[in-house]
């Protein structure tokens, strides 16, 4: 993970059902702390995204699920937020 400087760059998983509006958010928040950050973003499945993240493929991910219990080992959840449906 490259934070700092001109060639900061993060590897972000979404889950497809986290809102579009609330990746927007997150992905504004981000560049106007960081403006030049580099984030690229891989939208898909839990079952296809958490091996990726276990496997240090991707940095973080922004799911609506927590981290199920045979990933716990090697990964760890954290809610950072919660919205009205």
């Amino acid at each position: 993970l490259h934070r700092d400087g001109p060639d900061a760059e993060v590897q972000l998983g979404i889950v497809d059902s986290v809102p579009k509006l609330l990746v927007s958010r997150v992905l504004q928040r981000a560049w106007k702390e960081q403006p030049s950050l580099r984030i690229i973003v891989r939208e898909g499945l839990p079952q296809e995204l958490l091996p990726a993240l276990a496997a240090h493929e991707l940095d973080l991910i922004l799911s609506t699920e927590p981290v199920p219990p045979a990933f716990h080992r090697v990964l760890h959840g954290q809610r950072v937020a919660a919205f009205d449906v």
